[in-house]
């Protein structure tokens, strides 16, 4: 009776009394490490990590909508900061979730896939199982500021094909009947006095606005097609001076011959 008396009082009283000797020997069960940093090892012998695991790790969150794993870190204004990594009941997706955002893993139908979604939810761009991008906004490669366009690129491009589809009439108009073809005199007086062709913007316009593809290839192929025009109406009007030339040559060559033949009448 006194001896187990006196392994329920003493015992608990040294180890009151000496905390750091209890504290200080290792815990090892079933390949489960404690050391005396407080590091701990699961499957493993503790390292300089506070949890080390050798082996897979199995969470199931508090919420039954998805199993959870959060991380927390400290914030400069001692506000804590986390992120949550979870997978979705029934669709398998994981999710990478810090507050307010959130990027979906393998979220096509179990196949693959990447969803990124802003700080309000909405989705801002995905990645499919082939990897075909999707952007809900402008992109900037090399640059921050897209200045309003869907893409802007600051350095150089390759293309092994680039398709431009503008949204203005091809203008294939020029050909119709009812087409009124500047005259080449006004053509000239435009030149003169704004120094590039009509409709074509000026040099200081691209140097301060960039060029738009699309409308640009629109508008010189318009030029194209009215110099066609004026080639033509050159060379009708060549083919009519040719006509006329060699009619008045043959009504030369008669006159000479009746010439010839009235100074032998006389």
């Amino acid at each position: 009776m006194l001896r187990s008396l006196s392994r329920s009082f003493i015992l608990p009283y040294l180890c009151f009394l000496c905390p750091v000797v209890m504290l200080s020997t290792e815990i090892n069960a079933q390949q489960n490490y404690l050391n005396s940093t407080g590091n701990v090892g699961i499957g493993i012998a503790p390292t300089s990590y506070t949890l080390d695991v050798n082996g897979t790790l199995l969470t199931t969150g508090l919420s039954s909508l998805a199993s959870s794993f959060r991380v927390y870190s400290g914030a400069a204004d001692g506000v804590a900061t986390y992120s949550d990594i979870r997978t979705n009941l029934g669709t398998g997706n994981m999710v990478l979730s810090p507050p307010g955002n959130a990027i979906y893993f393998n979220y096509d139908h179990g196949t693959g896939g990447v969803i990124f979604c802003n700080g309000n939810g909405a989705i801002v761009a995905t990645v499919s199982s082939t990897g075909a991008a999707t952007f809900n906004s402008s992109v900037g490669i090399g640059t921050s500021n897209t200045y309003t366009y869907s893409l802007a690129v600051n350095g150089s491009a390759i293309f092994t094909q680039v398709v431009v589809k503008p949204f203005s009439a091809w203008p294939d108009y020029v050909f119709q009947p009812a087409y009124q073809l500047p005259s080449l005199y006004s053509v000239s007086q435009y030149i003169q006095a704004n120094h590039h062709l009509p409709e074509m913007p000026s040099a200081d316009s691209v140097e301060k606005n960039g060029l738009d593809l699309g409308s640009a290839q629109a508008k010189l192929l318009k030029k194209i097609e009215e110099l066609t025009l004026y080639m033509i109406d050159a060379d009708r009007h060549a083919r009519e001076q040719d006509t006329i030339i060699a009619g008045q040559q043959a009504l030369l060559v008669q006159m000479k011959e009746l010439l010839k033949t009235q100074q032998h009448e006389i």
